[in-house]
């Protein structure tokens, strides 16, 4: 409760601006003091009622400002946009005016003269005003909130001494419970918000899997791999995704947390618990401490959405066609893209590709969009084979798609490869008793298959279905004919930085290779003692792939030898040979920060890699452009802005990192990742030449280069999550209790670390923010995602609301706590001073969230 100003002593009872109203002015009402309570002027006399055109005319500011608003967001959003906002304004104000409400129910107990209870702000609707008994009841124009005026509030307030309904002449305890209400009110909201959607709907959590790791981070160094299984997390047992991101966030300077997780073999058997300490890392690159980690994936891809595709544009995965071959079938012909006319028998190669299906690739993303046709034969030929011609559909995959199968493992090298040879996918073995198929299983085929066109078998599902409960059992089997992906690349070679970091017991660590060090040359041998991959000159980017490759090549064991670089000394150090472990072919160790390394999983080695230019390939993009010993400084995409629908160019981003008491341009691996995500393929790069002390910005678009096989086709699959859901009601209290304590536990912990600075001021968000959030939860067509939305914002209000500063409800309290401590108040000089000081910390507050909603919302 924001304790209202007072009014003016001249003016004994005259009600003011009350900042729990936001600040508006109610209708001023004068009173005299009576025998047993004020009675207004005009209580004699009331004045007649406004007519609709005198209201209109009286009002016409506030309901300009609101047409205009209005209008805005038809415009920005139509018809649907001004319902949604009008969603989110109702529910927002329906969290502010159950606060008002403790406030005006806590002070009609106490027996305190309420003057005005009125919902949402501004002039009264027409007709939405009245007054019984003592008090005026109405609804303002504007839906947000409210406010209660009650008599004898503040304390220039002399002229009631001895009316004994003044709030200022209760107790101290009464007036503690008056401003204590609205929290109090704020609280039970949330808590039973919690209760109902926990009972009748359920809440997603993704489960606390890990999808892909950080190389170089804590998890990364303790050897927890991708598709390990948290099971229990710093006392927690069976945790979420949330509960593992807010003990970290949340954990103490030199704090460790106790992971104890489970990994499975290709079977899907789990090879038991193991239990590591992990240090939360919070370096200058971080803005709050982290693990390094991310969510795992389903294999399901997004519902439909208001615009997008669901596989990433100018992809693989957007190209794909379900192409009409039966198992027993091959394709010998299709439509040539030269000449779309005609069918044109596929190119062979009898040794790498039996079938032709790499031309029939080439073709199918080359008529993509198009009309297509193949012609197809029995694979057992007989005397005369029978040809048939049959259409291709032009969908590929849709929205809502389950992933179920794909082309099978084969692993034999002198079978030919089929990729109609198709194979369901085994039952993901973290989520027991479901139809879901293993995300990694599938993953691991991407990468088997990488180079290679294949086929990727779905369950067709509703696309306009947000339904998280809704599996896509039912629906049609599927197979559609997905061609390989090539990484993008500029012809540039970057310079590589030093190691990063190391996994516990990894090869490299058993080899020497220490923190700091520069790898020089990388031999990768087979258990014969030959050759399979060689290089003085590394490429920093595709060392790891290039290394991994050339492994796959050969069965059996296979040994590497490190020649390393190790200061002070300028001379290479040959280190003694180690053995390659496949075991972590399959780990998903990706850059997550634009601050992360790359790593060899198999070596268990990470690095940086310099944004410093070491090599231009000659008629490369950016031959023209950038030369040997130029350093890229910071790099813009291109990309759509979710408000104006314009495509330009981001804000830029910085490829400097600053540790160990000095600066890298060491940024460069997850910005060269994120070239090959984005759906634009232009880059701009600050440069910087070495003797010329100017900036030069550089546009570049990367091409493909079909010599880098991509392992990501570009199918957007959807977050991993498990519904907790209440089986009776009184399992659904106990929930939406703890619910509610864990909030309050955790908004009090994160406004700890902003002010230990554990977690950056930038991911502060104010207004603008929550109204954007508010703007995308009232969109879902499931109703329990706005309704805990709303929980978790009451909550929050509340907490808010309770913090020690003046002219917020905890800053009343305090007065009230010193009031009931020393037998009296602070003086008024003491109040105004702490109100003026609440007052700039709150608007520095507002400043400051708002400054970093405008920069994550538009880029400045």
């Amino acid at each position: 409760m924001d304790q209202p100003q007072t009014p003016n002593q001249s003016d004994p009872v005259k009600p003011v601006n009350d900042p729990r109203s936001g600040g508006h002015q109610p209708p001023e009402e004068r009173v005299t003091q009576g025998a047993d309570a004020p009675r207004s002027e005009t209580d004699a006399a009331p004045p007649p009622p406004l007519t609709p055109k005198d209201w209109l005319m009286s009002n016409a500011i506030y309901l300009v400002i609101l047409g205009g608003l209005v209008g805005v967001i038809w415009y920005k959003f139509g018809l649907e946009g001004v319902w949604t906002a009008a969603k989110v304004a109702l529910g927002l104000g329906f969290v502010i005016f159950i606060h008002e409400l403790g406030h005006f129910l806590a002070a009609k107990w106490c027996d305190v003269h309420v003057q005005t209870f009125s919902i949402g702000f501004g002039p009264a609707l027409p007709g939405c005003s009245f007054q019984r008994g003592e008090t005026t009841y109405k609804i303002g124009v504007l839906p947000l909130g409210g406010y209660v005026n009650m008599v004898g509030e503040g304390p220039e307030t002399d002229e009631d001494e001895n009316y004994p309904r003044s709030f200022k002449n209760k107790t101290v305890g009464q007036r503690m419970l008056i401003i204590s209400a609205g929290v109090l009110m704020n609280v039970l909201l949330g808590c039973v918000l919690f209760i109902v959607v926990y009972y009748y709907y359920g809440v997603a959590e993704p489960p606390a899997i890990v999808g892909r790791v950080d190389p170089g981070s804590p998890m990364w160094v303790n050897g927890i791999p991708s598709g390990a299984l948290i099971t229990e997390l710093d006392g927690i047992r069976n945790p979420v995704f949330k509960n593992l991101k807010m003990k970290v966030v949340l954990s103490g300077e030199g704090e460790k947390l106790p992971f104890t997780f489970v990994t499975y073999n290709e079977e899907g058997e789990a090879l038991g618990e193991r239990t590591v300490y992990l240090l939360p890392r919070k370096e200058e690159t971080d803005q709050n401490p982290v693990v390094g980690v991310s969510p795992g994936r389903q294999l399901r891809l997004y519902p439909k959405l208001p615009i997008g595709l669901p596989v990433r544009r100018g992809s693989a995965a957007a190209a794909a066609r379900p192409l009409p071959v039966e198992a027993d079938e091959i394709v010998v012909a299709a439509t040539d893209p030269d000449d779309p006319e005609k069918l044109k028998e596929l190119k062979r190669d009898p040794k790498s590709d039996p079938f032709g299906y790499q031309d029939l690739a080439r073709r199918v993303r080359a008529l993509e969009g198009k009309k297509m046709v193949v012609r197809v034969a029995p694979a057992k030929t007989g005397a005369q084979p029978k040809t048939v011609e049959r259409d291709v559909p032009l969908e590929g995959f849709h929205f809502n798609d389950t992933i179920v199968g794909c082309t099978q493992i084969q692993d034999d090298p002198h079978e030919k490869y089929d990729p109609f040879r198709v194979r369901e996918l085994p039952l993901d073995p973290r989520h027991p008793g479901s139809d879901r198929r293993d995300p990694f299983a599938f993953y691991d085929h991407l990468r088997r298959l990488a180079g290679l066109p294949m086929v990727v078998q779905v369950r067709r599902g509703d696309p306009d279905s947000e339904d998280l409960r809704a599996e896509a059992s039912g629906g049609p089997i599927v197979n559609v004919f997905v061609p390989p992906a090539y990484h993008v690349t500029f012809g540039l070679r970057m310079k590589m930085g030093k190691v990063a970091g190391l996994r516990e017991n990894s090869p490299a660590a058993q080899a020497g290779v220490q923190k700091g060090d520069e790898l020089v040359k990388v031999v990768l041998k087979d258990d014969r003692g030959e050759k399979l991959y060689s290089s003085a000159e590394l490429d920093p980017e595709r060392l790891p792939d290039e290394l991994a490759r050339a492994a796959a090549k050969r069965s059996g064991k296979k040994m590497v030898l490190l020649t390393i670089r190790r200061e002070p000394s300028d001379k290479d150090i040959d280190l003694e040979p180690v053995e390659w472990d496949p075991r972590w072919d399959n780990d998903r160790e990706l850059p997550l920060s634009p601050g992360s390394p790359l790593a060899i999983p198999q070596l268990g080695v990470a690095y940086w890699v310099l944004s410093q230019v070491v090599a231009v390939e000659p008629g490369s993009p950016v031959a023209e452009g950038l030369k040997k010993g130029d350093t890229i400084k910071a790099v813009s995409f291109k990309e759509k802005s979710p408000y104006t629908k314009k495509v330009d160019w981001s804000e830029w981003s910085e490829l400097e990192s600053k540790r160990d008491g000095g600066s890298q341009f060491d940024r460069w691996a997850q910005a060269f990742q994120l070239v090959q995500l984005i759906d634009d393929k232009e880059v701009k790069v600050r440069v910087n030449r070495a003797g010329d002390e100017t900036k030069k910005d550089i546009e570049m678009t990367a091409t493909e280069d079909t010599s880098w096989p991509l392992i990501d086709r570009g199918i957007l699959l959807r977050d991993d999550y498990t519904i907790q859901k209440a089986d009776n009601f009184g399992q659904a209290l106990a929930l939406g209790a703890r619910e509610t304590r864990n909030w309050i536990g955790i908004m009090y912990l994160q406004l700890k670390s902003l002010l230990s600075g554990r977690v950056s001021v930038k991911q502060v968000s104010g207004p603008l923010g929550m109204m954007q959030q508010a703007f995308t939860v009232a969109q879902s067509s499931d109703l329990g995602l706005p309704l805990l939305f709303l929980g978790i914002i009451s909550i929050n209000l509340a907490v808010v609301n309770f913090l020690p500063i003046p002219i917020l409800d905890g800053g009343h309290m305090v007065f009230l706590i010193y009031e009931k401590l020393r037998g009296r108040p602070p003086t008024e000089n003491v109040k105004l001073v702490a109100t003026y000081i609440g007052l700039a910390v709150i608007l520095l507050i507002f400043v400051v969230a708002t400054f970093h909603d405008f920069r994550k919302m538009f880029g400045i």
